[in-house]
């Protein structure tokens, strides 16, 4: 026979139990420390990491140091036995340390494309005086004008002292390919005018100091016949002299003139054409008429 407890005995039961429970929980489960507390938060993750990444930083470290140890320990690896033994990994590295430590004053040290010598055309003086040597043109039109040594001031190119020679235009231009600038001259002697290159050289106290103070000439590059008249040099590049002038009241005419070693030529470079064989051939007018002969004809003749 069972005995039933009314449902307010029930309920007095369970809250006398939590409350029993409640007031031992403080002494069964003491609270942490502060400290155990902060360590707990984010603050213990960070500082967790961080002390991780220091130790795989010292030990990349430690590996490094060993690499290399043990790098120079055995020297450079070329594949194969070293027929030359033990030492030649030492050898080969003190070599290297010999070129990398070679300097560019070195003079075991390779020459730069820097400090390579350049070759330059030497420029011509564009003041002080010279001396200039004029030989005697081919033609008679100079004449009145003897061939010699004469001052000349380099500013202004005009021929001092009394010589009959006057020049009228000079440019300069390395016509001779030797490097240096040259000097091309327009000469006028008792109206007429021709053009003749000059070379500077340096004679006497001139050649100890490296200077070039007189100028040799090289040769007569054009001369007036009466029928054509100079009007300017036009231009003095890459050893070719090209002038210009008149021939006649109206017409202009143009040449060029190059260095050939001993004299001025002149430049013709007009194509030449020879008329092939088709156009040399010629052919009937309208009015003849082409003759044939008749070409034999063959007849069957019968046997006798």
């Amino acid at each position: 026979m069972s005995t039933e407890l009314p449902p307010e005995h029930d309920e007095d039961a369970v809250t006398a139990a939590f409350a029993s429970f409640k007031s031992d929980a403080a002494r069964s489960f003491p609270p942490p420390s502060v400290d155990d507390l902060i360590m707990s938060g984010p603050a213990k993750l960070r500082r967790r990491r961080l002390v991780s990444l220091a130790a795989v930083l010292g030990a990349c470290t430690a590996v490094t140091a060993g690499g290399f140890a043990v790098a120079q320990t055995l020297g450079p690896l070329t594949g194969g036995s070293d027929p030359q033994g033990p030492g030649a990994g030492s050898q080969s590295l003190s070599s290297e340390e010999e070129s990398a430590t070679t300097q560019l004053g070195d003079p075991a040290a390779p020459e730069s494309e820097q400090d390579a010598p350049t070759t330059e055309t030497s420029a011509a003086p564009t003041e002080g005086s010279s001396v200039l040597t004029i030989e005697a043109p081919e033609g008679d039109w100079a004449e009145k004008c003897v061939p010699g040594e004469f001052d000349i001031d380099l500013g202004s190119w005009e021929i001092e002292g009394e010589s009959g020679w006057t020049s009228g235009e000079a440019v300069t231009g390395d016509v001779d390919a030797d490097g240096a600038d040259d000097a091309v001259l327009a000469l006028t002697c008792d109206g007429k005018t021709g053009v003749a290159a000059f070379a500077f050289e340096a004679t006497g106290e001139d050649a100890e100091n490296g200077d070039a103070q007189s100028l040799h000439q090289l040769g007569w590059v054009w001369e007036p016949d009466g029928s054509q008249e100079l009007s300017e040099i036009s231009s003095v590049e890459a050893g070719v002299i090209t002038l210009a002038g008149l021939s006649g009241a109206t017409e202009t005419w143009t040449a060029r003139y190059e260095w050939d070693g001993g004299a001025f030529v002149e430049i013709n470079d007009e194509p030449t054409t020879e008329p092939s064989p088709s156009e040399s051939s010629e052919t009937p007018g309208p009015d003849e008429t082409q003759s044939t002969e008749a070409s034999p004809t063959i007849t069957d003749e019968e046997p006798s």
